[in-house]
């Protein structure tokens, strides 16, 4: 699966705590993508844990609500997964699957699942790489 993931996917990771540059970065990237119809359902929301960028997955919301949280961000940072909860219907539990994986088994997982919406791969808890439904 590793192989054909789209590291530009990845820059559309909201962090946890967003201030108004950080939601309109990814605004700007998701209306990119629709004109390519390429964006995916959801966006991860994470956390960065070291120097090197790695993301640990915090969870994810629906890209069609991206601006129901944009509006509650002034010039302080929020807390993306709070505010996420607080007005509800936002929060997404998407597949989660290995890098590892072949394509055949994800594609087979993705089939099974019940879940609507991209995969995220993750490893140990970190965010590889975003893999829409309609990409597989």
């Amino acid at each position: 699966v590793e192989s054909i993931l789209d590291d530009k996917l990845l820059d559309l990771c909201l962090p946890r705590h967003a201030c108004s540059t950080d939601f309109a970065r990814v605004a700007a990237l998701v209306a990119d993508l629709e004109k390519e119809d390429r964006c995916p359902e959801f966006l991860a929301v994470v956390e960065e844990i070291d120097m090197h960028g790695k993301k640990l997955l915090s969870g994810s919301i629906n890209r069609r609500r991206l601006s129901d949280l944009q509006s509650l961000c002034g010039e302080e940072r929020i807390d993306v997964i709070r505010e996420a909860v607080k007005l509800g219907n936002i929060l997404e539990d998407p597949l989660h699957i290995s890098p590892t994986i072949p394509l055949k088994q994800a594609y087979i997982e993705s089939q099974a699942s019940p879940r609507e919406g991209p995969m995220m791969v993750v490893k140990d808890g970190i965010l590889i790489g975003i893999l829409p439904q309609n990409e597989l």
